[in-house]
């Protein structure tokens, strides 16, 4: 069955009205509109070729194709309300993610409303669901969320970080805009004939309430960029939400500065991009989604705006949120600048300074410092900001934390849970210093989720790419945080990290949250990090005695490096360095302490979805905590065969590891490494970094800086500047130029 004349006419009219704002020529400095459209078709013909009857944007990727591909007809009523039960169970349990969810039905609602490849009863399920949808966690919880947990009472969704912010706030917008008049609820409380009752409110309302939210997010990323920097799960949260106000606003400057903010995080990654893999450090990421490129949630997003697909670089979902998404795009286009910097293979390096200052350390004091416009008075904005930083534990935020979470109900959710016993001995009321000075004691375990500014060092070259968050809270414990990586292709990728906990084989990862931190997500302890050039120093000693100051906080008195052998051509161990050829591309990896792989049985070796490996890629260094990690990349061009890239660290590479004591039964050091090809580099816990005895700054850096653009923080105009074309940013203004070269 084909599309009915009625909704083909409504497609139409949509698309021409959504375009209009945005320009279309080709050779205007935009990806052209058939480079994009073709690699648009390439991914929808990938995701149709199944029927993925449980997936909403792989309904999405059925629907656009029907209406964009004349060989094509989608199915009628290949999807009914009962194969989405697992959606409608989040949504209807307030659990966490739920927004992704939300945004996806929006979006298919906005996009096809009516589209016979879902049943009538489907697109009526839909309606109903985003009308009676929990926009924010001010409003009212219904009295029993859990059906089946009579003793739930709580909302268990995750709102605060930066990417859940514009989620939330996308999807009442949009839902408000969609249906202005109608009056919203909350699914489990009840409803009133007026729209007077708790949690109601029309949907003009809730437009105008979110469009509030909206346009303070803008601004914090438009000032100081993303506390998840750089992640290769969750900046894939933020373009979608981005795209849809792009594509679905009716407010032009909405739409335009959602354009603006797309445009900086697709630079963001197309800098940080090797082999279409997001290898960089990341403030957020977790084992299943680093361990190899493929498993990157921004895979199909860079694939479809950037790369080329293949038999060696495969789309992998049929369902995949970038992907499907990007695809059906009509008013967002791509500057030819940043599908550029994407490509680019003359070596470069790209520097960011992203999120905002916290000092977690204390001491306590009666009115501590913030950026202009964030403090710590108790109120939804601040409260907001700062859990937006991961701040709840931190001394300064202790008291929003304290009285927002008795305000709100958050003790018992997955948010504060594991504080939960801290906050009994608070009392009632709260003794708020104490939990200040609390929260100062403990800063070094607790302050985990803290993502306060961070500068971002990446050395890219056509065979490999290294990169690194400069000297970022050394010692401390950071859930999902990802300090370095060296990145030689999809698969062969080398990064290294403090366990929390003891070994966690595949099956505690592959495909599912291990925990944060756990064996391989995050880090128990922060190295302390600097990078020049293709050269890295990673120093591990944690800043607080295994088990913490009040028992909890375990951790392994190990560090250890992901080194997958199978997937280099070559790895060889000499001494105290581990050595891999990939292609082109060499490294070499140094561990002050002895290192040996841990064993894991055959079938652990077969679950990981770059298998069935035959060799260990855990390379463990026992001993303790406190750890120097070197790392070294060079290439064929530069040293010739494999064996002369070994023969130079024979000859020439010196590593001087001083160690010193520490009140936690553990060492700090200064190193001093005679490198190959960067001569003496000094650096140790405390000073700076010096290269052939110049310093390096490891702090202080623009914004953003690379061979297309530099930006200072808080500049008020960037300036994108590629070989055919030029991108002017105008904040202030509103405005996006994009013009051709």
């Amino acid at each position: 069955m084909r599309r009915s004349p009625r909704l083909g006419l409504l497609l139409l009219v949509t698309a021409i009205a959504l375009a209009a704002p945005f320009p279309s020529a080709a050779g205007d400095g935009f990806v052209s509109p058939r480079s994009a459209s073709k690699a648009a078709q390439k991914y929808l013909r990938f995701a149709t070729e199944e029927i993925a009857t449980g997936s909403v944007l792989n309904a999405i990727a059925h629907m656009e194709r029907d209406a964009v591909d004349p060989r094509y007809a989608a199915p009628g009523g290949a999807v009914d309300v009962e194969d989405w039960s697992a959606v409608w169970d989040k949504l209807d349990r307030l659990n966490d993610t739920r927004d992704f969810d939300g945004l996806y039905l929006l979006m298919a609602l906005l996009g096809y409303e009516g589209h016979p490849y879902l049943t009538p009863e489907l697109w009526e399920r839909i309606r109903q669901a985003l009308l009676s949808f929990k926009m924010w966690y001010t409003d009212p919880t219904p009295p029993q969320p859990d059906p089946d947990d009579p003793e739930r009472d709580f909302d268990d969704s995750y709102y605060w970080s930066e990417n859940h912010q514009i989620l939330f706030h996308v999807i009442e917008y949009l839902a408000g805009q969609r249906f202005p008049d109608e009056c919203f609820w909350i699914a489990g409380l009840p409803r009133t004939e007026d729209c007077s009752g708790a949690g109601e409110m029309t949907g003009a309302a809730h437009r105008e309430r979110a469009r509030g939210f909206i346009a303070r997010w803008m601004e914090e990323r438009w000032e100081a960029g993303f506390s998840e920097w750089l992640s290769n799960v969750y900046y894939q949260k933020d373009v979608t939400p981005l795209l849809a106000l792009v594509e679905f606003a009716e407010d032009p400057e909405l739409a335009t500065r959602a354009a603006i903010l797309l445009d900086v995080v697709l630079l963001d990654i197309a800098t940080h991009l090797h082999g279409n893999v997001f290898g960089s450090t990341h403030g957020r990421s977790y084992m299943k989604d680093k361990y190899r490129g493929f498993e990157d949630d921004t895979w199909g997003l860079a694939l479809l705006l950037f790369g080329k697909p293949s038999r060696k670089t495969p789309y992998l979902s049929r369902g995949d949120p970038g992907a499907t998404l990007l695809a059906r795009a009509k008013r967002y286009r791509l500057p030819e600048a940043i599908r550029e910097a994407a490509n680019a293979r003359r070596p470069s390096l790209s520097l960011t300074r992203q999120s905002y200052p916290l000092d977690e350390k204390g001491p306590v004091a009666d009115d501590p410092a913030h950026p202009p416009g964030h403090a710590f008075e108790d109120n939804e904005a601040n409260f907001t900001f700062w859990w937006g930083l991961g701040a709840q534990t931190v001394w300064q935020v202790v008291p929003l934390t304290v009285l927002g979470g008795d305000r709100h109900n958050l003790w018992n959710t997955s948010a504060l849970r594991p504080f939960r016993t801290l906050r009994d001995i608070l009392g009632q009321p709260p003794d708020l210093l104490a939990g200040q000075q609390l929260a100062v004691t403990l800063a070094p375990a607790a302050a985990l989720q803290l993502m306060s500014e961070a500068n971002t060092y990446t050395w890219r070259r056509r065979e490999y790419m290294l990169s690194t968050v400069q000297d970022w809270r050394k010692g401390y414990n950071a859930a999902q945080v990802h300090a370095w990586q060296a990145t030689l292709d999809p698969d062969a990728l080398v990064f290294t990290t403090h366990p929390m906990n003891a070994l966690q084989p595949p099956s505690e990862w592959v495909g599912r949250d291990e925990g944060s931190p756990g064996y391989w997500t995050g880090t128990a302890s922060m190295p302390r990090s600097a990078q020049h050039e293709n050269v890295g120093i990673h120093i591990y000693s944690p800043a607080y005695a295994d088990g913490g100051l009040v028992g909890f906080f375990n951790y392994e008195a190990v560090t250890h490096a992901y080194f997958p052998r199978d997937h280099f051509d070559q790895v060889i161990r000499r001494g105290k360095w581990t050595f891999g050829k990939k292609g082109k591309a060499y490294v070499a990896l140094y561990s002050w302490r002895e290192t040996e792989w841990q064993d894991y049985p055959d079938d652990e070796l077969e679950r990981p979805a770059n298998g069935p490996l035959k060799q260990s890629f855990d390379l463990v260094a026992p001993g303790g905590a406190d750890n120097v990690w070197i790392v070294e990349l060079g290439t064929e061009k530069e040293y010739g065969y494999f064996r002369f890239f070994l023969n130079a660290f024979e000859e020439a590479a010196r590593v001087k590891v001083t160690p010193r004591p520490t009140s936690f039964a553990h060492q700090t050091f200064d190193v001093v490494y005679d490198s190959p090809s960067q001569g003496r580099i000094r650096f140790g816990w405390d000073g700076p970094l010096e290269v052939r005895g110049r310093e390096q700054p490891l702090a202080g850096y623009p914004r953003a800086q690379n061979d297309w653009v530099t930006a200072q923080r808080g500049d008020p105009i960037w300036e994108i500047r590629g070989k055919r074309s030029r991108v002017t940013l105008d904040w202030p203004a509103g405005t996006r130029s994009v013009v051709g070269r």
